[in-house]
């Protein structure tokens, strides 16, 4: 924001008693001013808070002078008294030049200072009462003065225009046409300070536009209509894209000339919209016709001839019934490919006509040949297949003593029920021929194996004992703390027996604890040494030894955990020593 000073003007109130005392002075500033922001737009009427200030510097030093009042605004315009509420100091006004300073609602001041007028000096009686040092001659007389202001020679050019209160005029009537006419040219109008609200209805015309000057920006909605628009002004650089719908063209006001090359595709065309007479002589070629779309009632007759026929594009069923007869068939041409399935009957076969080359393999089963009609000498040697014979055929007097051995008995096709019962000895079965699939659950006793025959490589997938010890840990406190842990592999399902043992070195109140767990954070069965408070003695080492069993539901590594930790209600922590954990894996399952 800043402040447009309209009128600056100075009038003097004076209460002056001629004794020579300098102090009975009381002077008043009038000052008029207008508030707008930095567009030139008024501050909103009513009442604001405005500080003025006179200062001996234009740009900095502290104000000789302050005074705060709240004045009233009306489209911006506001009015003052300075020096009403806050008088001036006596000698304010002996220095030169002072300048005023203005801020509105606590809001910074204004600049730049105003440079405050000398006319103000005459607030000091001493210099109006000897006349500033000048001889009397230097000043207009009345006569002067009238001279003056009939032949209208007021300087229009002096810093402040002169100002005539009513209260001047002693006697007479004041004749206006005595006061010369005001003029203002442009270089009395700051730029951009005229607003639209300064200007008459009407008062800009044509003529007082510059060329190009109005632009879109200042033309109002629909404010432009077709009386204003040039005949054949408009180009399509004019026209936003998409603007001219079918609405707005004329019927037939489209012409062939009008239209791009290739800018009517199939979709603007309406179905059946094409008739003969639209298209020239040889237009549709091959590559215009859809493939299958051309049918019979669209050809003239004997419009296709042989020449139009590709090779082999005459099928079935483009013929029809009895179309060709023997005649038409060329001897000989009729080959496998042209004859339909089941097409040949045994009434089209001459007798004694099918030899072993007409048959294909595996044609001929048994429902084709007569019964009992094939002898040996028929069948090939060898070619008789397991597949050949029926289930149970085959009995013992068929077989040559001695004739089956191992390999002509197909894996697992024999079972108990097709081996003699007590037939079968050690000489009857091969090397690592029975495996654990083929022994009965529980059916093999210490009797039935070879002394001395199972070494360490027929135990090596048991984890059978795992070992490990620590020898002290000192100051366990009440948190959980893993102290020894293994890992067994477990082969299969089974159990594992689990030892932990340990010695706690423990005083009067204190409480040690040890368990075995799967977890390395958590108490499982645990073990427990206190020591009394009314104990003879004021410590002692005590043995802990806990066992547990944790079951092994399969295959994979099972981590046991020995834990220890004091009680929350042990007087204190505890050292643990020698430790030992120990466990043995048990299986169940093979």
């Amino acid at each position: 924001m800043r402040p447009s000073v309209i009128v600056c003007s100075i009038a003097f109130l004076l209460a002056i008693a001629f004794t020579g005392s300098y102090g009975a002075i009381n002077p008043i500033l009038n000052y008029q001013g207008s508030l707008t922001d930095s567009s030139g737009v008024p501050y909103s009427d009513g009442t604001h808070q405005l500080i003025f200030s006179i200062y001996a510097d234009s740009v900095a030093g502290a104000a000789l002078w302050s005074e705060t009042l709240d004045l009233v605004s009306e489209h911006g315009l506001i009015h003052a008294y300075l020096g009403q509420t806050q008088p001036f100091p006596t000698d304010l006004f002996e220095s030169y030049p002072l300048y005023l300073g203005i801020a509105c609602d606590s809001k910074p001041e204004f600049k730049p200072r105003l440079l405050v007028a000398a006319s103000v000096y005459t607030f000091l009686a001493r210099n109006s009462q000897n006349l500033g040092g000048f001889p009397a001659d230097h000043f207009a007389d009345t006569s002067k003065i009238a001279t003056a202001v009939t032949d209208h020679n007021t300087d229009q050019t002096a810093h402040h225009p002169m100002q005539i209160d009513a209260a001047e005029i002693v006697s007479g009537v004041f004749d206006p046409d005595r006061v010369p006419p005001l003029v203002i040219d442009s270089s009395d109008i700051i730029n951009g300070s005229i607003a639209a609200r300064n200007l008459a209805d009407s008062i800009v015309t044509g003529s007082k536009l510059a060329a190009g000057a109005v632009q879109q920006e200042h033309l109002a909605a629909s404010s432009v209509t077709g009386e204003k628009v040039v005949d054949g002004s408009l180009t399509g650089d004019d026209l936003a894209d998409s603007t001219v719908t079918g609405s707005k063209i004329a019927a037939n006001a489209i012409q062939q000339n009008h239209l791009a090359d290739s800018a009517v595709t199939s979709s603007k065309i309406a179905t059946g919209a094409i008739h003969s007479e639209h298209l020239s002589v040889s237009a549709l070629s091959g590559a215009n016709i859809e493939d299958g779309t051309v049918t019979g009632v669209d050809l003239a007759d004997s419009t296709v001839t042989g020449s139009k026929i590709a090779p082999g594009s005459i099928q079935s069923e483009h013929l029809s019934v009895s179309a060709f007869s023997g005649a038409n068939i060329e001897d000989g041409s009729i080959t496998t490919a042209d004859l339909a399935d089941s097409t040949v009957t045994g009434d089209k076969i001459a007798e004694g006509q099918i030899q072993a080359a007409h048959l294909a393999a595996n044609s001929v089963d048994g429902s084709k040949v007569v019964d009992e009609s094939i002898t040996g000498a028929k069948i090939d040697d060898g070619s008789i297949g397991s597949n050949d014979i029926g289930g149970g055929v085959i009995v013992a007097s068929h077989l040559a003593d001695r004739t089956v051995n191992g390999a002509k008995v197909a894996l697992n096709t024999l079972t108990g029920l097709n081996i003699q019962d007590g037939s079968l000895s050690t000489g009857d079965l091969g090397p690592s021929s029975v495996g654990t699939v083929q022994i009965m659950d529980n059916s093999v006793t210490t009797d039935d194996i070879e002394d001395n025959t199972i070494t360490a490589t027929d135990c090596e997938d048991e984890p059978g004992l795992a070992y490990t010890n620590a020898s002290i840990l000192s100051s366990v406190g009440t948190t959980i703390t893993n102290w020894m842990s293994l890992t067994f592999s477990a082969p299969a399902s089974g159990y594992i027996v689990v030892f932990f043992t340990c010695i706690a070195n423990i005083a009067n109140n204190e409480i040690a604890q040890t368990s075995i767990s799967t977890s390395p954070s958590t108490f499982g069965i645990y073990g427990e040494a206190r020591l009394v408070s009314s104990a003879a003695s004021t410590g002692a080492n005590m043995t802990i030894s806990i066992s547990d069993v944790i079951p092994v539901a399969g295959a994979g590594d099972v981590d046991i955990y020995a834990n220890v930790r004091a009680t929350a209600a042990s007087a204190g922590p505890v050292d643990f020593y020698q430790g030992h954990l120990q466990a043995i894996f048990i299986r169940t399952a093979y």
